[in-house]
């Protein structure tokens, strides 16, 4: 215990999760195709996304991301095996693991989350916001809407009904995981630095308008458990 109690006055622990983890289940791996679904950690029951929902409304969760592993379908096929029927064996240690998930990451919150009251919009805005660039190093130039900060801002329509279906995604994939599911939430507008990238689900930005972003970190943040909140 007494290390324990070192380790958590010296060195705040900041806790990420992600959003597949609320919104799909192990019961999908029962599938034929469950392969597709392989993820590191693997997917859980309903009753943890109930735990990882009040981890959020109450910080103990304080940012959420995804990785965005975009690996195809015949990636996920390579090493796998097929038996006398042609079907895919499902073998986790030779799959790849990794979903997309960037693109749904702020719908699902609004509409999983907002939307059926299980954190504030305000909640929202610090997990994918601005404890991120805390934590990053790069607050407040990014993660607040104030005078002098970049202006990266995604104009939301939080009361937009839509289906999730591959052929409406922007990551090339040729599956969904979560496709079929309804949303009501979605991003209408994404502006970086006060020029529009992203309209009506169309690109409109230009290759190599992004810039480094140099970065230093807080020393708050090192210093104590609630230090995002009190910068």
């Amino acid at each position: 215990m007494a290390r324990k109690a070192h380790m958590e006055d010296d060195f705040p622990i900041y806790i990420e999760a992600c959003t597949e983890y609320v919104t799909t289940f192990k019961d999908v791996y029962d599938r034929d195709d469950g392969y597709v679904m392989l993820v590191s950690p693997p997917l859980r029951s309903r009753e943890n996304a109930r735990y990882i929902w009040a981890a959020m409304e109450d910080g103990t969760i304080t940012i959420t991301g995804t990785d965005d592993t975009c690996y195809s379908r015949k990636d996920k096929e390579r090493r796998l095996e097929k038996d006398s029927d042609g079907k895919f064996i499902q073998d986790f240690r030779k799959v790849v693991n990794g979903n997309p998930g960037m693109e749904l990451r702020l719908p699902i919150l609004l509409s999983e989350g907002v939307n059926k009251g299980r954190i504030t919009m305000k909640q929202l805005v610090k997990l994918t916001s601005s404890n991120i660039a805390k934590l990053y190093g790069c607050y407040p130039q990014k993660g607040t809407i104030q005078k002098g900060a970049d202006a990266d801002i995604a104009v939301i329509n939080r009361n937009k009904a839509w289906v999730v279906q591959q052929d409406v995604l922007h990551n090339n994939l040729d599956y969904c995981p979560m496709a079929g599911t309804r949303l009501t939430g979605k991003v209408d507008m994404t502006i970086c630095n006060g020029k529009i990238l992203v309209e009506n689900d169309s690109f409109c930005g230009t290759r190599g308008n992004g810039r480094f972003v140099k970065r230093s970190l807080n020393p708050q943040v090192l210093q104590r458990f609630s230090a995002l909140s009190e910068m």
